[in-house]
Parts: C-alpha cells; structure tokens; sequence
C-alpha cells in the first residue's frame, strides 16, 4: 500500500470505529439468544394445545396505534374472534395494525419481525408454562422517542360450553 493512503485508510477505520461505538445495536449473538428463545417459547406454545382463550392486550409507545385503551382479545379454534376495549366492550377491527397481533401466533411472529429490524434494545417476557409472550419491549434507539412496550395480561383459557 503507498504510504500516502495509509493516514487515510487510518482515519476511516477510526471513523467507523467511532460510528459504530455510538450506534450500538444488539450483538449477533445476542440476536440469536432471542431467537432461540422465541423458537422455545413458539414450541411451547404449538404444544400446549391451546385454541380457545383470551387475554387484555395494552401498549404503550410514543407511536402507538390509535386506540383509546386496552383490548380484550378473544380467539376461537386458534383464529380471532373478538377484539374490543376493556372499559366499554366497544368492537374494535384490528386488521390493519400490524402492532396488535390478533393471535398468539401472530404475537410470535411480530416478535420475529421486530428482530429482524435489529432492534438496538429488546426484552421479550414468556409465559413459564404455555410459552405465550407476556411483554415485549422494544427500542430502535437509544432515544426514549422510538420505545414500545406490548403487554399481554388477564390470559384465560376458554373451556368448552362458556
């Protein structure tokens, strides 16, 4: 290499090296701890049998969707059948917001996606016995501006004839 582009391939290393201190994103092996434990908890899920259930679904987020609270989701033979809010039994479509899951399934899949766009923080809570995901926080910056939390609460299992 001529000695002159050594000061300058000097100072782009430093440069990237610097870029890269301040943008810290989860590390590749940290990716793939959370994806196994996604893949885990998934397994779990399939295996747990669970088709008929609900739960109280809440977000927090400075980009959240436009919902006036929480929703009381109600899934039948493992398809949504029900999303409305808690406080007034308001029904409520939840088809075109992709932050809002309407399965559990589908939960597992949002986690996917989500670590998929290398989130810069990510911390996802699952049930210790069926596996479902019980929170989801997300943060793509180390601003508090872009943070989500997704909480899933009140889980019931719905038993045949109620």
């Amino acid at each position: 290499m001529p000695k002159h582009l050594i000061p300058i391939v000097a100072t782009v290393f430093v440069m990237l090296f610097v870029w890269l201190s301040m943008a810290p994103l989860l590390s590749w092996y940290e990716l793939g701890s959370y994806s196994e434990e996604l893949d885990e908890a998934r397994f779990k899920w399939s295996n747990s049998g669970v088709s008929d259930y609900s739960y109280v679904y809440e977000i927090s987020s400075y980009y959240a969707p436009p919902l006036r609270g929480a929703l009381r989701v109600t899934v039948r033979d493992g398809q949504l059948s029900r999303s409305s809010l808690v406080d007034d039994g308001e029904l409520i479509d939840i088809s075109g917001m992709p932050a809002v899951p309407g399965t559990i399934e589908l939960t597992f899949d949002f986690i996917s996606t989500l670590l998929a766009e290398y989130p810069y923080e990510i911390d996802v809570e699952y049930d210790a016995v069926l596996g479902y995901p019980k929170r989801i926080m997300v943060d793509f910056s180390d601003s508090t501006e872009d943070e989500a939390t997704y909480v899933i609460g009140s889980f019931t299992i719905i038993q045949d004839g109620f």
